[in-house]
């Protein structure tokens, strides 16, 4: 390649001094040649730049093929790789999902377990409930009787002390009074002594006769006070001696008295040992209950000994900490996973930073690269433009030169030129020199990214399985700690859910009662046509108008009474206010009450108003007395619950002729009545859904029940074991039981028939009364109406035209049979037997008559339900009169024992 020249040499003096000849003679054929020669070299100079051009791009070109095909078999490594991986993942993820299954098998058994396990514990906290009440209960009625004699002991052994008090005083008084008496007894001998000596001193005087007459009468007066003091003796020491016996009575009644507490501190130790039994029995009971009921439920263990029932038990509780054990170990394996896990994700962070930096220094190389680009395009531009410049320039000095006006300011402008280009060209250069070098240092300075390989050995599951993992082990404690926190909470909101259910309950009656108010003292307002005659109505008064049925004015004798009230009454506007002004002074006193309180924290004593205290008091008592009538409702709908349920009982006795006894645990017990139930009895436990229904279980239980299971057989193959249908069973077994009931009656009068001829009249004339009652069994309709307990089921054949009497003693139909004749007999849905006979139109028309009457008797048995509610009103009045006339006549009882009391005490 030829050198191209690159910059044209500077025209001088010399070379137009040269040149001035040769220029004069071929101007014209010069300028063309330089013009050629001008194109020439630009085409030439273009023609290097493309090739060198046509080269850069050729090795770009290379480059950037080589590049492509290192990352294409990188992504090709890399996909082979994730393949594998993707496989890999697959397979572990398949077998941590079987793991998953069985775990979450694992643990719905064992959280089935555990809630059966929770409902028995329920059950038995339930029953030990019930039997701590019904202790405390006898406690407390224990206490109760305990207290009173003690209270009555207490009493008895004070008034024998206040007795024994003044027995005492009244000795020590005695004796005061003998010692007085002795004293003076004393005395008097003294003076007797004296007055001896007196005398038979007067003996040497001379005698005087009043003076002997007075000392007779002193001597007899004193003889007679020693006589009576003698007599005072005797009877002061009959007295001692009768207090003496008291005394000794009294020491023995502290005897009694000592050895009596004695005796109650042992039954009271006996009671708290016996109290203790008690609890301990109680518990046993409700352990074996517990077990009994268990051992039903589960008709597997009847074949089983108690041994291997014991022995899968054990088997089962040992499975179950096996299980445990065995979730544990997963639980560890899941943990030491997810370990695993998280180091990948700090090892993909780490990669993802790397990434992030390669990304980042890519960037910049890019913009680096893009800066030079467009710096070479700018030079590009700017070089042609000067090479267009120059050429320009050129072609002017030439015209100049031949012109002779060669001008020296535009060379000297061009040199600057120049020059100012070259230092340009000097400070790119400089500047790319340093982009290069600051590019080299930031490469330099970034630490070089080492990235470690990660823990693929240890590897048992991928990223998303770890995430399902760490979500169910979360879940799983989760719930755990739920179960655990509703086990706390769930006995609380069990009584909670009890006393809402009753208050429910009780809303629903009120709610049904005032329904049923409501819907009888509404009448029925006949549709009719507005006429124009009729007055016209606003439509603000008709939306104001509100049809409301007073609830509280029970009016009996105008049932069909309906009053009407505008809502924007006076009479609601003034409660409106009140009840606004009750509800913001309700507030300010909740204020008030709250200021006391916040001022008066420190100190026990609180301030309050009497106003509030007699308002709380009056409310307290409004309490009380609601409480009261509200519990005698209760019990009063409970007895009349009771009388009903008995009713229904005894209905479905006599209708199915089955004794039917329903127990907690969803079993119902079947008793015949044509059969002792000692002997056999039937227990059935159905489903509660249509799908369960079919799903029942029969138990026959008796000491006679492979008897009746002989009896029974066909019965039970056909219905049971081929129909599987319980009730067609029970109805069956029903009509064989009245069959041989039938005919061991049979077998009575036939073994009657061999007795006297007056027992045989006797005998044939209660046969005939009892003729007159039943009827032979027939082996088609196989129905029969039981009339008592003990008497077997009969049917009874009735004409159509049958007339119903009501008795007034009891509320049962006797029909009256005008004839008595052998017609077909057809089942009614009822289950009653009916006369068949030809079904002509005027009997359609009665039949339409008595459904539009049964259509009445509705209507009016809700009338009946009115009045029915009345008179529990009324009852309910009257057993409050009674109630407090009991009270009445237990305050005067306690009265006069008060009295007799107090009489008791004064003597």
């Amino acid at each position: 390649m030829t050198d191209i020249p690159v910059k044209r040499k500077r025209v001088t003096s010399d070379i137009l001094s040269f040149t001035n000849a040769n220029v004069i003679v071929s101007n014209h054929n010069n300028d063309k040649l330089k013009q050629i020669e001008a194109l020439v070299n630009k085409l030439e100079f273009e023609k290097s730049s493309l090739e060198t051009k046509i080269q850069c791009e050729n090795i770009s070109h290379k480059l950037v093929l080589e590049e492509k095909v290192k990352t294409i078999s990188n992504l090709i490594e890399s996909k082979a790789e994730c393949q594998k991986r993707a496989v890999y993942h697959k397979e572990r993820y398949d077998e941590a999902t079987k793991t998953l299954a069985k775990m979450k098998e694992k643990h719905n058994s064992v959280a089935n377990e555990l809630r059966e396990s929770l409902a028995s514990y329920r059950t038995q906290v339930d029953e030990l409930q019930d039997a701590l009440d019904e202790q405390a209960d006898e406690l407390s009625k224990s206490k109760f009787s305990e207290n009173d004699k003690t209270r009555e002991m207490s009493s008895q052994i004070d008034n024998l002390n206040l007795i024994v008090n003044n027995m005492r005083q009244a000795v020590q008084e005695k004796s005061n009074k003998i010692q007085q008496g002795l004293q003076r007894e004393q005395e008097l001998t003294d003076k007797i002594n004296n007055l001896e000596q007196q005398l038979n001193n007067t003996s040497s005087y001379p005698t005087n006769p009043q003076a002997y007459q007075h000392l007779e009468t002193q001597y007899q007066s004193i003889s007679k006070r020693a006589l009576d003091l003698e007599s005072d003796n005797v009877k002061l020491v009959r007295d001692l001696k009768h207090y003496k016996d008291i005394s000794q009575n009294i020491e023995l009644l502290r005897e009694e008295k000592n050895s009596l507490t004695q005796q109650l501190t042992k039954v009271s130790e006996i009671r708290e040992t016996n109290f203790q039994l008690e609890v301990e029995n109680i518990k046993l009971k409700a352990e074996r209950a517990a077990w009994a009921s268990f051992m039903e439920s589960q008709p597997e263990f009847n074949s089983q000994t108690p041994e291997s029932i014991i022995y899968n038990l054990t088997k089962q509780a040992e499975e179950a900490k096996y299980f445990k054990k065995s979730i544990e170990q997963y639980q560890l394996q899941v943990r030491d996973q997810l370990d695993v896990i998280r180091g990948l994700e700090d090892h993909m962070d780490d990669l993802k930073k790397t990434a992030v930096r390669n990304e980042y220094l890519h960037a910049t190389d890019q913009s680096a690269r893009d800066i030079l680009i467009k710096n070479a395009d700018s030079l590009k531009r700017h070089i042609n433009i000067l090479e267009g410049q120059l050429a320009m320039y050129d072609q002017e000095e030439m015209f100049a030169a031949d012109q002779n006006n060669y001008d020296q300011v535009k060379t000297q402008r061009t040199q600057q030129l120049e020059e100012l280009l070259r230092d340009h060209e000097n400070r790119l250069m400089l500047q790319a020199q340093e982009l290069a070098q600051i590019k080299i240092k930031n490469a330099s300075e970034l630490p070089p990214v080492q990235v470690n390989n990660g823990p693929y050995e240890k590897l048992e599951s991928g990223v998303r399985l770890s995430k399902l993992l760490s979500e169910l082990v979360d879940k799983q404690d989760n719930l755990i700690q739920n179960l655990q926190e509703k086990t706390i909470n769930e006995s609380l909101l069990q009584r909670q859910i009890n006393s809402a259910q009753e208050q429910i309950e009780q809303m629903t009656r009120s709610i049904e009662n005032q329904e049923q108010q409501i819907h009888i003292l509404t009448p029925v307002i006949p549709t009719t046509t507005t006429s124009p005659a009729s007055p016209i109505i606003d439509k603000e008064e008709l939306s104001t108008v509100e049809q409301t049925t007073s609830e509280s004015q029970t009016i009996p004798e105008e049932s069909n009474v309906r009053i009407l009230t505008f809502m924007d009454n006076p009479a609601s506007k003034d409660l409106a206010v009140r009840t606004s002004l009750l509800e913001r002074l309700k507030k300010e006193n909740a204020d008030l009450l709250g200021q006391i309180t916040s001022t008066v924290a420190e100190s026990d004593l609180v301030t309050v108003p009497k106003a509030t205290i007699s308002n709380l008091e009056a409310n307290n008592q409004e309490l009380k007395s609601a409480l009261q009538s509200r519990e005698k409702r209760i019990q009063r709908l409970h007895s009349i619950w009771e009388a009903k349920v008995n009713e229904t009982s005894f209905q479905i006795r006599q209708l199915l002729g089955y004794n039917v006894i329903f127990r907690n645990d969803g079993v119902t017990r079947l008793e015949s009545i044509l059969v002792d139930p000692t002997e056999l009895a039937f227990i059935v436990k159905i489903g509660d859904t249509h799908d369960e229904s079919e799903k029942g279980m029969l138990r026959m239980v008796g000491s006679q029940k492979e008897h009746y299971m002989e009896q029974l057989e066909d019965i039970y193959r056909v219905y049971i074991i081929q129909d599987r249908n319980i009730p067609a069973f029970l109805s069956a077994a029903a009509q064989e039981f009245y069959v041989n009931a039938k005919q061991e009656q049979q077998q009575q009068q036939q073994q009657a028939m061999v007795l006297p001829e007056d027992e045989t009249d006797y005998m044939e004339e209660e046969q005939i009364e009892d003729d007159e009652a039943l009827e032979p069994y027939d082996e088609d309709t196989r129905l029969h109406v039981g009339q008592e307990d003990d008497e077997p089921f009969t049917v009874e054949s009735q004409q159509i035209e049958v007339t119903p009497i009501m008795e007034s003693d009891e509320e049962t139909f006797i029909t009256e049979s005008q004839q008595i004749e052998t017609i077909p007999m057809i089942e009614s849905d009822d289950g009653e037997m009916i006369e068949h006979d030809e079904y002509t139109e005027e009997e359609e028309e009665d039949d339409n008559e008595l459904i539009i009457s049964s259509e009445i008797v509705k209507e009016d048995s809700e009338s009946i339900t009115y009045e029915y509610e009345y008179e529990e009103e009324e009852e309910e009045e009257e057993e409050e009169e009674e109630e407090e006339e009991e009270e009445e006549e237990e305050e005067e009882e306690e009265e006069e024992e008060e009295e007799i009391n107090e009489e008791q005490n004064e003597a």
